[in-house]
């Protein structure tokens, strides 16, 4: 794996998973000037799982692919981006310089194809690769639940999940409590802020497991609301020494 800073989110294209993992660091200055080819290595897996991802079985050589081609790509001053995996293929993507692309060792994938194409815009990485709201509290939900499990945290318990929306004036703060208390989420206040933004406060007891179905929920509850925003969930830690 290239240096950076990457992260996961899982969707669905239709019915289709589809797995994309990016490197976020690249995003802030995307799209670079003095990369504006792309190019797709796309590669059969060997032994995919039924939903067309990929499995802990082949993983270990597709990893080891990866890092082989992005030594010759990095070398030859191009950048690993991200990657996508579904519909039982792993396809790596690179952007890159104009010139001629470096030979490329593809060992037991000698059959993958190569995508090459000019997008100056980055639009690929940018409209399609990049998270939208629902893929970005997709990984938040998953850095809290880390942070929980390291320390010990007994993630399958409910206990009570306080979440936080805020709304640009009171009006849509109101519309926001109405339409969470609807989707049966128990709002404990609606109130003004230093910056003139409104905060709600809500709250439902689950288990740190269950919050990527918990915010889909919110999100689904705020869809339309352009003035307001998720802004997340906290908890206490449940473990056997906080039990003591």
């Amino acid at each position: 794996m290239a240096d950076g800073t990457w992260d996961f989110y899982f969707t669905h294209d239709g019915e289709v998973p589809l797995l994309v993992a990016l490197d976020f660091a690249v995003g802030a200055a995307a799209p670079l000037a003095t990369h504006p080819e792309r190019l797709i290595v796309s590669v059969k897996m060997r032994a995919a799982m039924a939903n067309g991802l990929r499995s802990s079985v082949e993983a270990p050589a597709l990893f080891d692919l990866e890092d082989r081609l992005s030594q010759v790509l990095e070398a030859a001053g191009w950048k690993p981006v991200g990657r996508v995996v579904t519909r039982g293929r792993t396809d790596f993507v690179y952007y890159g310089p104009v010139g001629d692309l470096p030979e490329l060792s593809l060992g037991e994938y000698d059959d993958a194809t190569r995508l090459a194409h000019t997008d100056a815009a980055w639009d690929l990485y940018r409209n399609f690769l990049w998270p939208g709201t629902r893929e970005w509290q997709q990984m938040s939900n998953r850095r809290v639940v880390m942070e929980l499990r390291s320390h010990g945290d007994k993630l399958d318990v409910a206990r009570p999940m306080d979440h936080l929306a805020r709304a640009v004036d009171e009006e849509a703060a109101a519309a926001a409590a109405a339409a969470l208390t609807a989707a049966g989420f128990a709002v404990s206040g609606v109130t003004e802020t230093e910056d003139g933004t409104w905060r709600v406060a809500f709250a439902k007891s689950d288990a740190p497991t269950q919050m990527d179905a918990v915010t889909a929920a919110v999100l689904d509850a705020l869809e339309g609301m352009d003035d307001v925003a998720y802004e997340g969930w906290g908890c206490g830690v449940v473990s056997d020494e906080v039990e003591q």
